[in-house]
């Protein structure tokens, strides 16, 4: 298969979000941006350490032979339903997490360093930590199980569809300093104090998105 379809778009749609969607690091690209001595550079460079790491991830979960053998023969009849009761945890997830959303956070302590980043650490920590987050671990191997069968132009397109979209987050307020400069500096620092004080409720509000589409796609 060297198409990529609007239908496996949308299957890669909602593992993008789940990681998309994550407070953290859009709270680390604007802290670059607004707090660090090189913060166009630095801001890039964690960007593109995520993209690497995704796209990594995810032809590397394509290329597990013995995973992709059984993910790739005829699914059996009990695994949409399967589907449909792993949907339902993730959206009861959600909703405990709506839930207990009361006690945020506050700030991390490491804040007050972001200033000396280089942009090489900038792009580590975009790279390295993804590399053993769970969250995204099952993200790429969804992904990774959706785009097995493409070859060629067609796998390069659905990975970069997906790395695009789960890092469009943390590119969207880049681009916005890219144009505007530092006068968005405060927009930019109240973003984030906001997302600080949301990020529970927007995980909760994600992960019952994601358990519906799941649910809904295992009843199609």
């Amino acid at each position: 298969m060297s198409v990529l379809s609007g239908l496996v778009a949308a299957r890669l749609t909602a593992p993008a979000l789940v990681i998309a969607l994550s407070p953290v690091p859009i709270v680390v690209s604007l802290l670059l941006l607004v707090h660090n001595e090189r913060p166009y550079t630095s801001s890039v460079a964690y960007l593109l350490g995520r993209m690497v790491s995704l796209a990594t991830l995810t032809f590397a979960f394509m290329r597990v032979p013995r995973l992709f053998d059984v993910l790739l023969e005829p699914a059996p009849r009990w695994a949409d339903w399967a589907t449909v009761a792993g949907g339902a945890i993730v959206v009861a997830l959600g909703a405990r997490l709506w839930w207990l959303r009361r006690g945020a956070a506050g700030p991390a302590g490491w804040e007050g360093s972001v200033g000396a980043i280089t942009p090489v650490a900038a792009a580590g920590i975009g790279l390295f930590p993804m590399l053993a987050n769970p969250k995204v671990l099952a993200a790429s191997a969804a992904v990774g199980a959706e785009v097995a069968p493409f070859s060629g132009a067609g796998a390069v397109a659905a990975v970069a569809y997906y790395a695009i979209l789960a890092n469009s987050t943390v590119a969207a307020p880049i681009l916005a300093y890219v144009v505007v400069g530092p006068r968005i500096d405060a927009r930019l620092e109240r973003l984030r104090h906001w997302i600080q004080r949301r990020h529970r409720e927007i995980m909760a509000v994600t992960l019952v998105i994601v358990g519906i589409a799941v649910v809904l796609y295992g009843l199609a």
